[in-house]
């Protein structure tokens, strides 16, 4: 199960609000399938920013195509669930939300028509596709997987797993890779009711930036502390 979701297009990152990807099929009376499965255009909505230009770049440009991918995380919010791939990709309706009322950020909501799209390791393809671009790329894609985070879970000073965190506690975040010995990492700690002190200094929005991995199984001290 799924419990965070971030789009990924052209070195950009948002997390997502909602998403929604639907495949179908013409059926005859019976309930048989009378044609060949077809994909309705994505939609998704994130939380509006300064830098959304790329955007609208792509909405008033029909002629320009793009790929991006959306990445689904575990209940953790740190380990790969799946992703959906799309590529030769198009924006087709954009919209930007706002209301001075309730607590609602202000969000753009995009739908995205692509020509082929990848999930869950099934491949879909339109007829009007140029090419077939998860091809090309799959030997990349496996080099990608050798190095990334395994896992990550925090401990107690026991070395017992924690599962529910309580406030100003020492808490440890075992984070395990391959293959990231000597480059640094990004954590959101963000899915946690708690913030984080981390040498001695209060965490900017639970983001641990810049952590330099020295070993394949390494452990982060930190302290829990209520939100404010």
């Amino acid at each position: 199960m799924s419990f965070k979701a971030k789009l990924y297009i052209e070195g950009q990152e948002r997390n997502l609000l909602n998403s929604v990807l639907v495949y179908s099929q013409i059926a005859d009376y019976n309930g048989r399938p009378t044609q060949l499965p077809v994909s309705e255009p994505l939609q998704l909505a994130f939380e509006s920013t300064k830098d959304d230009e790329l955007f609208y770049n792509y909405m008033f440009h029909p002629d320009r195509m793009f790929k991006g991918y959306i990445r689904f995380f575990k209940r953790d919010g740190f380990q790969k669930d799946f992703d959906i791939e799309f590529a030769n990709a198009h924006i087709i309706n954009l919209y930007e939300h706002f209301s001075s009322t309730g607590d609602d950020p202000m969000y753009m909501h995009i739908i995205i028509s692509y020509g082929i799209s990848r999930v869950r390791g099934t491949i879909h393809e339109k007829k009007w596709n140029p090419s077939n671009p998860f091809e090309e790329v799959e030997e990349t894609a496996t080099q990608e997987e050798e190095t990334s985070i395994l896992d990550l879970y925090y401990e107690n000073s026991e070395g017992e797993q924690v599962s529910k965190l309580r406030k100003n506690k020492t808490v440890f975040l075992l984070i395990n890779t391959s293959g990231m010995v000597g480059k640094s990492i990004d954590l959101d700690l963000s899915d946690s009711d708690f913030n984080f002190e981390y040498n001695g200094e209060l965490l900017e929005n639970d983001q641990l930036l810049g952590l330099e991995v020295t070993a394949d199984t390494m452990k982060v001290e930190l302290i829990t502390k209520k939100q404010n």
